[in-house]
C-alpha cells in the first residue's frame, strides 16, 4: 500500500551575524503579484509540489511513485487547486476553493510497467484562514506562515523575512543563539530513508545576512541546515532549499508521540481555556467599575499595536473620557494606532487620542518628548510605563548600556523623572494621580543577590549573551528593576507627603507577537492558553483607574499587583529598600549625565548638570545602531502637527490622505533620506532655483529683436524697451523688500515656496500678454518672486551645508545662473526659427517648468536649523542637523554645531536686544550696521561692473556697435553667454581655496581690462579701412569679460552676503544686500539702451572705471571669510579691531593648525569645528 505523503514544514531562519543584533521579521508590505513561494517534496521519483503566489495564488500538488522494479505497481495521484487571490492586507478568513482530481490505476505485469488513468473530480471545500499574524502590518507577528489545505495535504508556506527593530518576536531560543527560526509541525506520516527536499522564495533586508530551511519530523531533533547568504540579494526574492532524511526509529517514535501529544495538548488547552474563561468572567467587571475619566490626561507607552496590552489600556482609558497620549516609537505607529481606535470606536473624539513619539531606548528622545508634554499640558493624571522588549540576545546601545535594560527600565525611569513636576502639580490640584509600571513574574526567577550599583551591573549577562535561559533571566532582571523603581517612587512620595500612587503590575501571560516568537509559535500550547491582549489590559487598567487602589491606599501603595487585581509579595530583592535606592542613584547617573550637553543654559540646577561627565562624553543613545537605522529619523512632532492630526483624524479617506501628504511638510520631514542624499536634494533645489533666476535674466534679451514681439507691442523705442526689460528688476527689488518684512516669519522653505508662486503667476501673465501694461505687470510679478528667491536661497544653502563646502556650493548656484542665461539664449534662438507669437510666448511660459520643480523639491527638504534655533525650535533643529550630516542627535559634532549657533544668538541678542528694523542698522558689539553695508556694497559691485549690459543687450551691442548681421549676432551672443557658466566652474570647484578677497580683486581688475579693450577697439570702428577688423576684435573681449565675471564677481557676492551677516540680521541683511543687486540691476538695464545708442564706445569706459575702483575698496574693507563657520565670522567683527587684519590672522592660524583656538573667542561665544 502506498502511504500518504505530507510536505515537511517550511522554516525560514535569519542567521544573526556580526553586529546585527536583533531578529528578522516578515515584510510589512508585499505587492509583487508574480512572486511565488514553492515547496516541493521528492521521494525517489515521487514528487509532491505546492506553489503559492502572494496576490494571485495557484496551488497545485501532485504525487507520483515509480518503482525501479519493472514489474512493480505504478500509482499516480494528482491534486489541483483553482487559482485564488489572497490580499495581504486582509486579516479575515479567505476561502480557498479547491478542485481535486484523482487518477488511480493499479496495473501489474512481469514484463513491462503500464499505466491506465481513471480520473474523477470532486469539490474539496476548505476554508483557509489568512492569519492576522502574517506579518503584513508593522504590529503583526513575526510568525508568517499561512496554510493551504488541499484534500489531505497540508502545506506550510512562509512569507518574506524582514528585520524587526522593536523586539525579538521572531526569535525562538534554544538554538545556542545561532539561528532564529519559525517552527511549523509536520502532520501525517513520513517514509523512513527517503530524502525530502523543501524549497521556497524568500526575501530579506540588510539586517538578515542569511536564510535557511529546516525540515523536522514532529518533535525530533535536527541538525543545523545549510543556508544561503542574502547580503548580496537585499530586497530581492531568493530561492533556497534544504533536504532531510529520517530513520525508521524516528518515524516510529514520532507516530507514537503524535497520538500521545494530541490527547495531552487537547486536554491542556481546554483546561487553560476554561480557567481563563472563569477568571475573565469574574474580573471583567473591573471595566464597568472604572468611573468617568473626563477631564483627566493619561500617557501610555507601547500603545501602538492592537496585538499589545498598551493599545487596549489606552483605548479603554479614552473610552472612559480621558485624553490619552498614545506612546509609540515613532509618529507613524502612534497615528496608525489612533486610526484603528477611531475606526473601532466611532464615539471617540479625535482630540482625545494624541500621538506621542518616543523611543524608550533613546534618552534624548525620552527627555525631549517628556518636556514637550510638561510644556504643553496643564495636567497628567495617569502614567503607564508599558513599553518593553521581551527576552532577547544581549546587545548594547551606543552608550554601552544593555538595550533591553535601557528600554525596560532606564527609559521609563527617565520619562517618569522628567514628568514628576507635572505629576506632582496635578496631584496638588486634582488628587488621584497614579504611576503604573508594567512588570512581570519573570523577576521571581532572577537569582537572589541582584546588584544595581554600576553600569556593569546593568549589563549583567547571566553567563551567556544569547542562550534562551540567560535571555529570560536578563528580562526578569529588568522587570525586577521596574518593581524596585515603583517602590522607591512610592517611598519618596510618602516621604514628601505626596499622595501619588505608584504601582507595578503583572498583566499575566498575554498572547502577543513577542510571546509568540519567544514560545515558538502561535500553535504552542502555552501561547494558546494565554490571555488575549484585551484581557491582559484588565490588570494595568485596574491599577491605573479603578477606585479600589485609592480606597485601600495603604494596601496598594507601592505594591505588585497580579491578575486581576490581587496582590502578591515580590521577591526578597524586590522588597530591599537599600537596593531600590541603589538602583535609583545609578539610574540617575546613567541617564542624566547624557542630558547635560543638551539641557538649556538656564537649567544649571538640574541633576544632569551637576553629574555631567561622570560617565564621560555622551555617545549615541538608545537602541543599537541596527535598531536606530530601522526607526523613523524624526521623533518629535510640532504642536501644529498635533492640532493637524486632531482636526483631520476622521474616517474619511480624503482627510487621511490629506494629512499624510501635508504632515511631511508641517513637521519638516524629508523625502530624500539622510546625509549625502539629503544634501544633494537641498543643493538640487537651490541650483534649480538659480537656473530659473538665470533663465529669467536671459530669456527677455533673446526676444527683443523678435519681429512678432515688436509688432505686438508697437515697436517700443529705446527708453520704453529699457523700462519694459528693467521692470523685472524693479519687481526683484520689491521682492527683496518684501522678504525684509516676511522672510524671517515664514522661514527659508516657505519663502522659497511663496517665491515660486509669484513666478508662476508672472510667467502666465507674460506669456499671455497682449498690451505693454499687461507685459510690464507680468515682468514685475515675476521679479517679486525672483527677489524673494535670490535673497533666500543662498542663505538657505549656506545654513544647510558644511563650512568647508559653503563657498563651492553657493558658487555652484551662481554658476547655474550662467547655465540658465545660456540656456535661455539658445532656447530663444531655437524658437526664432518657429516664427509667430509662439516663438516668444513659449520661452516666457517655460519659466513655469523650473518653478514647478522647485516647488516639488522644497516640500521634501528640511527647514534651516539656524532659523529653527532662532525661533526656539531646538528639537527640530537638532534633528535637521542630524539628518543633513547623517549623524546621531548626540554626536559631538552635532552638539557643538547647536551650541555654536546658540552662542552666536546669545551674543547677538546681548548686542542688540531684538531682530528689529532698528537693530539691523545699529552700531553694536558685532558691528551689524557695518556688515550690512558690506553686504549691500558687494552686491553693488556685482552690478555696477556692467554685467547686464552683456547679459541683456549683447545682441543689440553686436548689431548696433559691432555691426554684425542679425543671425550671426544671435549665434555669437549665445556663445558669449556660455562663457558665464564656464567661468563659474573655477569658483564652484575651488573658491574656498582661492579665497573671497583675492578672487574679487583680480576679477575686478580683469573686468576693467576687458571693458578698456572693448572701448579702445570700438573707438576705431568708424575707421573705413580697419574699422570692421577692430569691431570684430572687440568681440573677443566680450568673451573674456564673461569668462572673468563668471569666475569672480559673479559668484563671490552671493557667497559673501549670507556669511558676512550675523544670524539675527541674516534675513533682513541678505534682503538689503540683494536689494542692492536689483536696484543697480534695474538702473543698468534701464540706461543701457540709451548708453549704447548715444555714447557708443564711450559707454564702456564707465564700466572700466567702476571695476578699477573696486580693487582698492575690496583690499581695505573686505575681510576674508573662506573656511570659517558662520558663527566664527562673528569673531572678526567682535574684536573691535581692523577686520581685515583679524581675518588674516585667523586664516593663518587655520592654515597652521587646522582649527582655531577656543580662547580666541569672546567669553560668551563658543567654538565650533566645521562638521
Amino acid at each position: 500500500m502506498i502511504p500518504r505523503m505530507y510536505i515537511a514544514a517550511l522554516i525560514t531562519a535569519c542567521l544573526v551575524g556580526g553586529s546585527h543584533a536583533g531578529p528578522c521579521k516578515p515584510s510589512s508590505r508585499t505587492t509583487e503579484s508574480s512572486i511565488a513561494s514553492d515547496l516541493s517534496t521528492t521521494v525517489g521519483s515521487t514528487t509532491l509540489a505546492a506553489s503559492s503566489f502572494v496576490d494571485t495564488t495557484t496551488v497545485a500538488a501532485s504525487s507520483t511513485l515509480t518503482s525501479n522494479d519493472e514489474s512493480s505497481t505504478i500509482v499516480t495521484e494528482s491534486v489541483s487547486s483553482a487559482e485564488t487571490s489572497l490580499d495581504p492586507e486582509e486579516t479575515s478568513t479567505t476561502a480557498l476553493s479547491t478542485t481535486e482530481a484523482t487518477t488511480t490505476e493499479i496495473a501489474t505485469t512481469t514484463e513491462a510497467a503500464t499505466t491506465t488513468d481513471t480520473t474523477t473530480t470532486s469539490e474539496a471545500p476548505s476554508a483557509v484562514p489568512f492569519l492576522s499574524n502574517a506579518g503584513f502590518d508593522d504590529y503583526a507577528s513575526s510568525l508568517a506562515p499561512w496554510e493551504l489545505q488541499t484534500g489531505e495535504n497540508t502545506v506550510s508556506i512562509a512569507s518574506d523575512v524582514k528585520h524587526d527593530g522593536r523586539n525579538s518576536a521572531l526569535m525562538v531560543q534554544g538554538m545556542r543563539g545561532t539561528v532564529d527560526y519559525i517552527r511549523q509541525p509536520l502532520r501525517g506520516s513520513i517514509t523512513a530513508g527517503v530524502a525530502y527536499t523543501m524549497s521556497a522564495w524568500v526575501k530579506a533586508d540588510m539586517f538578515c545576512p542569511g536564510v535557511a530551511l529546516i525540515c523536522t519530523y514532529q518533535t525530533n531533533n535536527f541538525d543545523d541546515p545549510e543556508g544561503i547568504l542574502l547580503t548580496s540579494h537585499v530586497d530581492e526574492w531568493t530561492h533556497v532549499s534544504s533536504t532531510c532524511t529520517y530513520t525508521q526509529e524516528q518515524v516510529d517514535s514520532g507516530e507514537t508521540r503524535t497520538l500521545t501529544n494530541l490527547l495531552k495538548n487537547t486536554l491542556t488547552f481546554y483546561y487553560y481555556s476554561l480557567t481563563r474563561w472563569w477568571t475573565i468572567k469574574k474580573y471583567s467587571g473591573h471595566f464597568d467599575d472604572i468611573p468617568s475619566l473626563a477631564g483627566k490626561v493619561a500617557l501610555v507607552t507601547g500603545a501602538n499595536t492592537p496585538d499589545g496590552v498598551g493599545y487596549h489600556i489606552a483605548h479603554q482609558l479614552a473610552l472612559k473620557g480621558a485624553k490619552v497620549y498614545i506612546g509609540a516609537r515613532n509618529l507613524q505607529k502612534a497615528t496608525k494606532a489612533i486610526r484603528t481606535m477611531l475606526a473601532e470606536s466611532p464615539q471617540l473624539k479625535p482630540e482625545s487620542v494624541v500621538p506621542f513619539a518616543v523611543d524608550m531606548g533613546n534618552f534624548k528622545q525620552v527627555q525631549f518628548a517628556a518636556r514637550k508634554v510638561v510644556a504643553e499640558e496643564p495636567r497628567l493624571d495617569i502614567l503607564v510605563n508599558n513599553a518593553a522588549v521581551l527576552a532577547r540576545p544581549f546587545d548594547k546601545d551606543g552608550n554601552g548600556i544593555s538595550v533591553s535594560f535601557g528600554i525596560n527600565h532606564l527609559g521609563p525611569f527617565l520619562l517618569t523623572r522628567e514628568l514628576l513636576p507635572l505629576l506632582n502639580k496635578t496631584q496638588a490640584e486634582h488628587p488621584g494621580v497614579r504611576i503604573v509600571n508594567v512588570a512581570s513574574t519573570a523577576h521571581y526567577d532572577v537569582p537572589t543577590g541582584a546588584k544595581f550599583g554600576s553600569l556593569e551591573d546593568f549589563n549583567t549577562t547571566y553567563g551567556s549573551e544569547d542562550e534562551s535561559s540567560a535571555n529570560y533571566l536578563r528580562y526578569g532582571y529588568s522587570k525586577l528593576a521596574s518593581i524596585l523603581h515603583t517602590k522607591e517612587l512610592q517611598r519618596r512620595f510618602d516621604q514628601q507627603g505626596i499622595d501619588v500612587l505608584a504601582l507595578s503590575v503583572h498583566p499575566g501571560g498575554v498572547a502577543t507577537n513577542g510571546a509568540a516568537g519567544y514560545l515558538g509559535g502561535r500553535d504552542n500550547d502555552i501561547f494558546r492558553s494565554n490571555l488575549s491582549p484585551f484581557e491582559g489590559a484588565i490588570t494595568p487598567l485596574f491599577a491605573a483607574a479603578h477606585p479600589e487602589p485609592v480606597r485601600q491606599r495603604d494596601k496598594y501603595a507601592g505594591s505588585f499587583i497580579m491578575p486581576f487585581g490581587g496582590l502578591k509579595e515580590p521577591t526578597e530583592d524586590a522588597n530591599n529598600v537599600e537596593l531600590a535606592k541603589q538602583l535609583w542613584t545609578t539610574s540617575e547617573k546613567v541617564t542624566f549625565p547624557n542630558m547635560a550637553t543638551i539641557a538649556t543654559k538656564q537649567d544649571t540646577s538640574s541633576p544632569q548638570n551637576n553629574d555631567a561627565g561622570l560617565w564621560g562624553f555622551p555617545k549615541v543613545p538608545g537602541n543599537s545602531e541596527m535598531v536606530r537605522l530601522n526607526e523613523e529619523k524624526w521623533f518629535l512632532e510640532s504642536s501644529v502637527n498635533i492640532n493637524l492630526q486632531s482636526s483631520l483624524m476622521t474616517h474619511s479617506f480624503p482627510s487621511v490622505l490629506f494629512y499624510e501628504l501635508l504632515k511631511d511638510y508641517v513637521i519638516m520631514r524629508t523625502w530624500f533620506g539622510r546625509g549625502k542624499k539629503l544634501q544633494r536634494a537641498v543643493t538640487s533645489c537651490c541650483l534649480c532655483a538659480f537656473v530659473l533666476y538665470g533663465y529669467d535674466q536671459g530669456v527677455f534679451g533673446g526676444i527683443l529683436e523678435n519681429e512678432d514681439w515688436l509688432r505686438q507691442f508697437h515697436d517700443p523705442g529705446d527708453t520704453l524697451t529699457g523700462f519694459i526689460t528693467s521692470s523685472y528688476n524693479l519687481g526683484c527689488l520689491l521682492g527683496c523688500f518684501k522678504n525684509f518684512f516676511v522672510g524671517e516669519k515664514l522661514g527659508r522653505r516657505w519663502t522659497i515656496w511663496v517665491a515660486m508662486g509669484w513666478i508662476l503667476v508672472g510667467a502666465a501673465l507674460q506669456a499671455t500678454a497682449f498690451t505693454r501694461g499687461h507685459l510690464i505687470v507680468g515682468r514685475v510679478v515675476t521679479g517679486v518672486g525672483t527677489g524673494l528667491k535670490t535673497s533666500t536661497v543662498p542663505m538657505y544653502q549656506s545654513e544647510l551645508c558644511e563650512g568647508t563646502k559653503r563657498g563651492r556650493l553657493v558658487s555652484a548656484e551662481v554658476m547655474f545662473v550662467g547655465i540658465g542665461i545660456a540656456f535661455a539664449y539658445w532656447w530663444d534662438f531655437a524658437f526664432s526659427f518657429v516664427g509667430g507669437p509662439f516663438a516668444w510666448r513659449w520661452p516666457l511660459a517655460f519659466q513655469a517648468v523650473f518653478a514647478f520643480w522647485v516647488i516639488f523639491v522644497v516640500f521634501g527638504v528640511p527647514e534651516s536649523p539656524r532659523w529653527l534655533l532662532s525661533h526656539g525650535k531646538r528639537q527640530e533643529a537638532v534633528e535637521v542637523l542630524s539628518a543633513v550630516y547623517d549623524k546621531s542627535i548626540d554626536h559631538p559634532d552635532i552638539l557643538r554645531e547647536v551650541e555654536s549657533i546658540e552662542a552666536a544668538l546669545s551674543m547677538e541678542a546681548e548686542a542688540e536686544g531684538s531682530a528689529s528694523w532698528a537693530s539691523t542698522f545699529r552700531k553694536d558689539k558685532v558691528s551689524t550696521r557695518y556688515r550690512v553695508f558690506l553686504a549691500w556694497f558687494v552686491q553693488f559691485m556685482n552690478q555696477a561692473g556692467g554685467i547686464n549690459l552683456v547679459v541683456y543687450y549683447i545682441l543689440t551691442v553686436l548689431t548696433a556697435n559691432v555691426g554684425l548681421e542679425h543671425r550671426l549676432a544671435q549665434i555669437i551672443a549665445g556663445c558669449i553667454q556660455l562663457m558665464f557658466p564656464i567661468g563659474s566652474l573655477l569658483p564652484t570647484l575651488a573658491l574656498d581655496k582661492m579665497g573671497r578677497r583675492s578672487t574679487m580683486m583680480w576679477g575686478s581688475a580683469g573686468l576693467s581690462f576687458s571693458m578698456m579693450m572693448v572701448a579702445a577697439l570700438l573707438s576705431q570702428a568708424d575707421d573705413t579701412s580697419r574699422g570692421r577688423a577692430f569691431a570684430a576684435g572687440s568681440v573677443a573681449f566680450f568673451f573674456t569679460y564673461m569668462l572673468v565675471f563668471g569666475a569672480s564677481m559673479n559668484c563671490v557676492p552671493w557667497v559673501y552676503v549670507p556669511e558676512i551677516l550675523p544670524l539675527h540680521a541674516r534675513t533682513k541683511g541678505t534682503a538689503i544686500g540683494v536689494s542692492s543687486n536689483w536696484l543697480w540691476n534695474f538702473t543698468v538695464v534701464m540706461i543701457t539702451p540709451i548708453l549704447i545708442n548715444r555714447l557708443q564706445w564711450k559707454a564702456y569706459l564707465i564700466f572700466m572705471a567702476t571695476n578699477l575702483i573696486f580693487v582698492p575698496i575690496i583690499f581695505f574693507l573686505y575681510p576674508e571669510t573662506s573656511k570659517l563657520a558662520l558663527e566664527e565670522v562673528d569673531y572678526i567683527f567682535a574684536r573691535g579691531e581692523n577686520t581685515v587684519q583679524v581675518a588674516r590672522e585667523m586664516q593663518k592660524e587655520l592654515a597652521l593648525h587646522g582649527r582655531l583656538a577656543d580662547d580666541r573667542y569672546p567669553e560668551n561665544a563658543t567654538k565650533v569645528e566645521n562638521i
